[in-house]
């Protein structure tokens, strides 16, 4: 679990990282070609920190309960008629 968070942290200072480079390059005033580029770049480490996060939060969350075959038949007996 500790690697998990730790792996998510890590996305999220990559994340951090190229968001001020790209608004460095914003605010010098660089080329459209830079920017495009910066901007894919922020835009990978988002996903990639999002599908951590949704990684640690699947193994976060309690089980559902399965429910038993015959339980849906007696909470809804007009599916069974």
């Amino acid at each position: 679990m500790d690697a998990m968070v730790a792996d998510t942290g890590t996305h999220l200072s990559s994340m951090q990282v190229k968001r001020d480079s790209l608004e460095g390059m914003i605010s010098e005033g660089r080329s459209d070609g830079d920017i495009q580029c910066a901007t894919q770049a922020l835009a990978k480490a988002i996903k990639d920190y999002k599908s951590a996060a949704a990684h640690v939060r699947k193994h976060c969350v309690k089980p559902k309960k399965a429910k038993e075959p015959g339980a849906e038949a007696a909470e809804n007996p007009a599916a069974s008629a």
